[in-house]
């Protein structure tokens, strides 16, 4: 299980926890150890750097897509409810996902010409989230960056 978390969107349960990204995430990128219901322990993959924790307070939920990096791609023109909706998003696989702390600090908010993932296995999955969230959400793509996700994505079989 998850700690309470509070962040833009999270909506109280009334059980003391607290649904909202963070928790989502952390349960959608769950690896079960078993086939029993209840969520006690486990195991979770940081897929940037390839490192396993069964802590998930270790973990952060990294926008694929930074929030600065959106607002520069074209968010800056967005309503309050858009800008909300892109950073609570959780129907787009791949648009939030469960990192180690370390390696989204690393990460901050760069765009694959200044930032990849270390664990290289990573870019594919990496990339193509990149580039369907910034589909999705009609964000802009500077040269820079293009080139970079075509270097990333240049032996992907998916």
């Amino acid at each position: 299980m998850t700690a309470p978390v509070s962040a833009p969107g999270s909506t109280p349960t009334g059980t003391g926890a607290t649904r909202g990204p963070r928790s989502c995430c952390v349960r959608a990128e769950y690896r079960p150890r078993s086939t029993r219901c209840a969520v006690v322990a486990g195991e979770w993959l940081s897929s940037y750097d390839g490192r396993t924790t069964e802590d998930p307070a270790a973990l952060d939920i990294d926008h694929v897509v930074a929030l600065a990096e959106a607002w520069r791609s074209g968010a800056a023109a967005w309503d309050d409810g858009r800008r909300r909706a892109f950073a609570n998003d959780l129907d787009q696989p791949g648009e939030l996902v469960a990192v180690t702390a370390a390696a989204n600090r690393s990460k901050g908010d760069h765009d694959p010409a200044s930032w990849r993932p270390p664990n290289r296995a990573s870019w594919c999955e990496f990339g193509i989230g990149w580039v369907r969230t910034k589909l999705k959400w009609g964000l802009t793509a500077d040269r820079p960056e293009v080139r970079a996700l075509d270097d990333m994505l240049r032996d992907c079989t998916t």
